[in-house]
């Protein structure tokens, strides 16, 4: 076993041990020699003394050797431990750490440390300690480059590369600068063992014992052993470091990469060519330049026809082809537009790397410089080159020859303080500063060679050229724009002044400019109102469609023009008429124009106007006053949608229910307050009450007096009252004065139509009595004309009796003539007898007192005969007449005679809006009109009349009323 031993561990014995081996073998020699001559005594004593010596020498002997079997164990342990504890790896610097405690433990060891050295101080940085005397590391400070304090073990060995043993710290001259402080703790004996890394040297692995001579050869060399495997697991784990550190120094690299590319103006990208060409990489600045999203590309990359012409893709490919290039590409952009790319790129593992930078600025400010000089030589504006420091003009344009009346050298001996008016010249010193720094832009004016000055726009900044302060100025006569501005100011005011409503809008409908009117109408101030969609004038009254139809028209360039709702900041509503027209530059509409104005009354107007017309309409059938009652209650009830309606009618002192359209049993309460309310309505349109309790107090009444206007009285002799459930409007209001205007005249002329109907008996008994009194009424209604039926119905018969009529004729003739205005009856004393012109509606009205007549004598049976007078004396024989438009013999005769007599009679006439004609010019006028306005043959016997009366008859009609 001791045997097994010695071979497995190498075990060598100090120079004492042989020295004690030696001594032995001596005595055992002795002890031979006396057993055989000596006496029984000294034998017996040397035999002891033998036995002695040998016990000691193999206490000794098997001491020492089982003292280096457990350390060489120790080592073999420290060297399992060691790879157990790499294959952990744990991190640094706990494993160099944990390699101190195992060998220290493990081995017996007073202290171990580990060092490496630093490459910049060259001082060896202790790691990791483990052991009793482990502050002495701190003492120990070794460095390379200190001849002292690198000459122990440590330095020697790091120098060496080779393994030192300090057997004796106490009498070895190399530890002398660290043995008071060893010696104290407990060092005996120390060895360093170097750590080799490719060759090199980067630390020891220092062992101490607390025993001189404990390191041997063979301790040694498994200490190698153990620091080999300790420098590889220190380089393996070194390397690992730096693995990791060159990848993520490589992260972040491609980090900052990435977010320089992210944040980069230019275009960086990567395109693979094989085996499937597509867009690897490209950075976010191709959304800026080219109009692209990079994910989009990346997607799908368009080709390249889509950036470039052929011809620059034969470049690039063949540019390609080389593995790099540079060059200058006419690029299209998403938008169609084109721009320059400086294109620079490699080829690297069939993939295309580079970048693309916008010098569209630059190359366009090349092309420019480069077209500068004869742009300058052709301008109109001015182009002058002045020195910064004293004003020198250095250089001038032809413009500037034409404007200033100057010639080139001229221009060039002056300064740009002689071409400025007197009074602006203090300010120049100021400028030219300014513009030397960073630019100026100012109006001025400037003085020609005759002396006369005119309005400027300088625009002025510094450059270097040639070496020396330069600025360049460029100078426009601004005569014309002052002019313009002056016109525009003008416009401006008018279009303030004016008091339609006038707004520009953007194309989005925001508003931008608006006048004063527009305030006025609608109540926004017009800074209030900047900024606002228009759509803040809004009513609701009109639905989506209206407002998509309306944008959809002026947004295709069409001007649009109606009428709508709109609503006031007040919140109260008004009709306008509007018209927008688009403004367009270059094709695009950038603005709106829209003209307002508030056309409230006028929509008023036609509203009640087209109410009289329904109403007329509607009352037109009706023959009585019962029938003309339902058809009035059934209107009103419509118009104000009312829950019910009612017409009242005085008789004597009461109110009397006359028609009702509703629930009657609700106007029991009213007929009490009638008498007092009557006080309330004269004078006024109308009267609003509140409902009595007993119909509920959200309820309103609404009273309507009817008055007939063409009644000299003017007295209310019927009323309407109306139950609404909620107060009427404004607008209703109005519309219900403007009915019972019109309903008043109608219910009068009611009135006056049963008269005539329950006159009728008394009329078939004097007929010839009551119509000429119809007839003298109708001329003393119009004094003007006073005399006229009488006149026109003598002659009428005279004519007539000339053509052949029978005397029964005759008399329905008469009749007809003294009737044919009875119509005018039903037609306002304000038409009929006002002094001038009738207008056109006038006219309307004048125009129906022929169907007046025919429906106010129609129920007459005895005259039916008598209505082709009255109801065709203003047809004409072309046509042209009214109220049918009958034209030629379909026009009864008897109107066709009287038409002539009429005009006649009317023209010898004074009227209230000219005086009477004489009588040749009359008859001239009715032989002119004969085949056009009257029949040929009435006017001959007409006219064979007249002739007759000149030779001794009567006077012709209408002279004794000129005479008069």
């Amino acid at each position: 076993m001791k045997q097994h031993y010695f071979h497995q561990y190498g075990v060598r014995f100090a120079g004492w041990y042989f020295l004690l081996a030696l001594c032995w073998l001596i005595a055992v020699h002795l002890w031979l020699e006396h057993v055989l001559v000596a006496s029984l005594w000294l034998r017996l004593a040397v035999d002891v003394g033998f036995i002695a010596i040998s016990a000691l020498f193999a206490s000794v002997m098997a001491g020492q050797l089982w003292r280096q079997i457990d350390v060489q164990l120790g080592l073999n342990r420290l060297s399992n431990r060691l790879h157990q504890l790499a294959l952990n790896a744990p991190p640094s610097p706990y494993f160099e750490q944990e390699v101190c405690r195992l060998a220290v433990e493990e081995v017996g060891l007073r202290l171990a440390w580990i060092g490496l050295i630093d490459a910049v101080t060259q001082q060896v940085v202790p790691v990791a300690r483990w052991g009793p005397a482990g502050d002495y590391v701190d003492i120990v400070q070794i460095r390379l480059n200190d001849a002292e304090r690198s000459r122990g073990p440590t330095g020697t060995s790091l120098r060496l590369g080779k393994p030192v043993v300090s057997a004796d710290i106490a009498t070895d001259p190399r530890m002398q600068p660290w043995r008071d402080a060893a010696l104290p703790r407990g060092l005996r004996s120390s060895v360093a063992l170097p750590l080799h890394i490719d060759g090199r040297v980067i630390g020891t692995l220092n062992l101490y014992a607390d025993q001189p001579n404990f390191f041997n050869d063979t301790v040694v060399n498994i200490g190698m052993l153990l620091a080999g495997n300790l420098a590889r697991i220190i380089e393996s784990r070194q390397r690992a470091v730096e693995r990791d550190a060159a990848q993520t120094a490589l992260q972040q690299s491609e980090a900052r990469f990435h977010r320089l590319a992210e944040q980069a103006p230019d275009i960086i990208f990567r395109y693979i060519l094989a085996p499937q060409p597509q867009l690897d990489l490209v950075n976010p600045a191709v959304r800026n330049i080219l109009g692209y999203e990079p994910e989009q590309l990346r997607a799908q990359m368009p080709a390249f026809s889509a950036f470039i012409d052929q011809p620059q893709i034969e470049h690039v490919e063949r540019l390609i082809a080389q593995g790099r290039g540079q060059i200058l590409l006419h690029t299209r952009r998403s938008d169609g537009h084109y721009i320059w790319l400086d294109v620079r790129f490699v080829v690297v593992d069939q993939a295309i790397e580079g970048i693309a930078r916008d010098v569209t600025a630059q190359v366009e400010a090349a092309a420019r410089l480069a077209r500068y000089e004869l742009l300058s030589a052709h301008a109109r504006d001015i182009v002058l080159f002045v020195r910064a420091r004293d004003g020198q003009i250095l250089e001038a344009n032809a413009a500037a020859e034409r404007a200033y009346g100057y010639s080139r050298a001229e221009l060039c001996s002056r300064t740009i303080y002689d071409l400025r008016a007197p009074e602006t010249r203090p300010v120049v010193r100021d400028q030219m500063a300014k513009a030397n720094t960073q630019g100026i832009l100012f109006e001025t004016m400037h003085t020609r060679s005759d002396g006369s000055v005119f309005p400027v726009e300088v625009s002025s900044i510094g450059a270097d050229i040639d070496g020396e302060r330069v600025l360049l100025s460029v100078i426009r006569d601004i005569s014309e724009r002052k002019k313009a501005q002056a016109e525009l100011d003008l416009l401006r005011t008018a279009l303030n002044a004016t008091a339609q409503a006038i707004v520009i809008t953007d194309p989005n409908g925001v508003i931008e400019w608006a006048n004063p009117a527009f305030t006025v109408l609608t109540g926004y101030p017009v800074a209030e109102a900047l900024g606002q969609h228009t759509r803040l004038l809004r009513s609701g009254k009109h639905d989506r469609a209206f407002y998509a139809a309306m944008w959809a028209q002026i947004l295709s360039g069409q001007t649009w023009h109606s009428e709508l709702i709109n609503r006031r900041k007040d919140g109260s509503l008004y009709h306008e008429e509007m018209t927008i027209t688009p403004v367009r530059r270059d094709g695009v509409i950038e603005h709106f124009i829209a003209v307002k104005q508030d056309v409230s009354e006028r929509v008023r107007r036609e509203q009640k106007q087209a109410l009289i017309e329904r109403l007329g309409e509607a009352m037109r059938p009706a023959q009585t006053r019962s029938e003309l009652a339902l058809v009035l209650v059934q209107q009103l009830r419509e118009i104000v949608s009312a829950e019910a309606v009612a017409l009242w009618r005085k008789t004597s002192d009461e109110w009397q229910i006359e028609q009702v359209c509703g629930n009657a049993v609700r106007f029991n309460v009213i007929a009490d307050r009638l008498p007092q309310w009557e006080q309330q309505w004269v004078g006024a349109p109308l009267l609003r009450q509140p409902a009595p309790a007993d119909l509920s107090p959200q309820r309103e009444v609404v009273v309507v007096p009817f008055r007939c206007v063409d009644c000299a009285d003017n007295h209310c002799h019927a009323v309407a009252t109306l139950i609404v459930a909620s107060p009427i409007s404004e607008l209703t209001a109005d519309l219900l004065a403007a009915a019972a205007e019109r309903v008043g005249n109608a219910l009068r002329r009611t009135e006056l139509f049963e008269q005539v109907q329950r006159a009728n008996d008394e009329l078939r008994a004097a007929y010839d009595a009551t119509i000429e009194g119809w007839a003298r009424a109708l001329d003393l209604r119009d004094h003007e004309t006073e005399g006229h039926s009488r006149r026109v119905t003598e002659l009428t018969v005279r004519i007539a009796e000339r053509m052949g009529f029978a005397e029964e004729e005759l008399v329905h003739i008469r009749r007809g003539a003294l009737l044919h205005d009875i119509g005018k009856m039903g037609i306002p004393d304000a038409i009929l007898n006002k002094p001038g012109p009738l207008d056109e509606r006038e006219w309307a009205i004048m125009r129906t007192h022929p169907t007046l007549a025919v429906e106010l004598l129609r129920p007459i049976s005895f005259l039916a005969p008598a209505l082709a007078i009255p109801w065709c004396h203003h047809e004409k024989w072309d046509g042209t007449g009214y109220p049918r438009g009958l034209r030629g013999e379909d026009i009864p005769l008897a109107a066709r005679i009287f038409a002539v007599v009429d005009v006649y009679d009317a023209l010898t006439s004074d009227r209230p809006y000219r005086a009477a004609w004489p009588r040749e010019r009359a008859l001239a006028y009715i032989r002119e009109q004969a085949g056009s306005h009257f029949d040929p043959k009435v006017v001959e016997v007409f006219l064979a009349l007249c002739a007759e009366d000149d030779h001794g008859r009567a006077m012709p009609i209408g002279e004794e009323s000129n005479h008069a």
